[in-house]
């Protein structure tokens, strides 16, 4: 009988202080972003609730993540840590956008709101002396993988994503440009029910302050990689929001963690051909399966 893992003391915290205090890396074995419109549109909704006080605060979910050298791999929840980070982008590049269109008409409280909201969002993107090392960021050990991280790095710190033709975005990429317009799209509409800019203004920082502030996650760090598998198993063991090709990669790479980076580049070359699409990778395990092993049905 194998000795039962230690499960650490679970932390509640609001997604500033997550920000804050730690930095994050998605291990190259994890799936890619795959939030779609619903997802994101729930994401959007809530935060709406908080804004117009029909709740006082938001449960965004655990986080699972195994911690090593002062970085956070993100064995679960890296899907909600990515689609923050973009939604924290749109709202910097919003502001960004007023303080340079909108420059004649504004007052300088305007001005320093505007620069205040900028600075506190990288502030929590961005670490390093040099300012120059992520919050978030993909671990590369594959062409598509650095591809996608540098991909990741420039839709959200504000650079040209244009570099890269449309029909040859792989699904993750057009995921993250998806999740970016729609909340694009969200904030622009709410701030048009603002007559003045300075209402406008007002409202962008509260929408920043109410995300910050009032999402809250439980975060579990646990000690050893292998204690972060079974946390994550255990606590996605209905798979309500994996895709069967997800649990599959997850439990191979807990088979086999002793050579993840090996493993990891045979599944890249599966997933690269695949255009990294989840259901389409499931559909080939499930073909591949059936053809090379006698097919078992339930009795």
């Amino acid at each position: 009988m194998g000795v039962p893992i230690k499960i650490p003391q679970p932390a509640g915290l609001t997604m500033e202080i997550l920000f804050q205090q730690n930095v994050f890396s998605v291990p190259v074995y994890q799936r890619n972003y795959s939030w779609k419109q619903n997802e994101v549109l729930d994401f959007w909704r809530d935060l709406e609730d908080l804004i117009e006080e029909r709740r006082d605060n938001h449960f965004f979910g655990q986080v699972v993540t195994f911690n090593h050298d002062n970085i956070q791999d993100l064995i679960d929840g890296q899907q909600r840590m990515t689609t923050s980070t973009i939604f924290l982008a749109v709202i910097r590049d919003i502001a960004q956008k007023m303080l340079v269109d909108e420059a004649e008409y504004l007052t300088q409280d305007s001005r320093d709101k505007l620069r205040d909201i900028m600075r506190d969002i990288n502030q929590r993107l961005i670490r390093g002396e040099n300012g120059d090392q992520a919050t978030l960021k993909l671990q590369v050990s594959s062409e598509s993988d650095r591809a996608l991280q540098d991909y990741f790095y420039k839709r959200t710190h504000s650079q040209d994503v244009d570099y890269v033709d449309s029909h040859q975005k792989t699904e993750p990429m057009k995921n993250m440009d998806a999740a970016y317009f729609e909340f694009q799209r969200g904030v622009l509409n709410s701030l048009s029910k603002n007559k003045t800019l300075v209402e406008r203004i007002n409202l962008l920082d509260r929408i920043l302050r109410t995300f910050i502030e009032k999402f809250y996650v439980v975060m579990i760090s646990a000690p050893t990689q292998r204690d972060a598998f079974i946390i994550f198993e255990t606590l996605n063991s209905r798979g309500a929001d994996l895709k069967p090709s997800d649990i599959i990669k997850n439990h191979i790479m807990f088979l086999l963690e002793d050579d993840l980076e090996q493993t990891n580049l045979l599944w890249a070359k599966v997933s690269d051909q695949l255009n990294a699409d989840s259901d389409r990778i499931t559909s080939y395990i499930r073909s591949y399966w059936t053809a090379t092993r006698r097919l078992v049905t339930e009795g």
